[in-house]
């Protein structure tokens, strides 16, 4: 099927709908997501590896998969939902000072 069959086929569920959104992430935040991310992955790794005993893969694997989703969840929603420019909370008129 060529690009317009399909954009023509998906229309209906489409209008109205932006699709495309533009994010601005600073590259702390990006470095704070990332290893949050991290830690879920690493977590999960080692529970589901059979490298480790049970009792050790569950005292490290655990902890480090539960910090990851605990602090990703607020951390997301800062950064989708939060400001994202603490500049734009100040607005001084011209000829005024802060």
């Amino acid at each position: 099927m060529n690009t317009a069959a399909h954009r023509e086929r998906w229309r209906p569920f489409l209008d109205g709908a932006n699709m495309e959104k533009e994010l601005r992430v600073s590259l702390p935040q990006l470095g704070v997501l990332a290893a949050t991310r991290g830690m879920i992955g690493f977590g999960a790794g080692l529970l589901l590896a059979n490298k480790l005993s049970r009792e050790n893969r569950k005292a490290i694997g655990l902890p480090l998969l539960v910090a990851g989703l605990a602090s990703t969840i607020p951390i997301a929603l800062h950064i989708f939902h939060g400001s994202h420019d603490q500049t734009d909370d100040l607005h001084v008129k011209e000829g005024e000072t802060a």
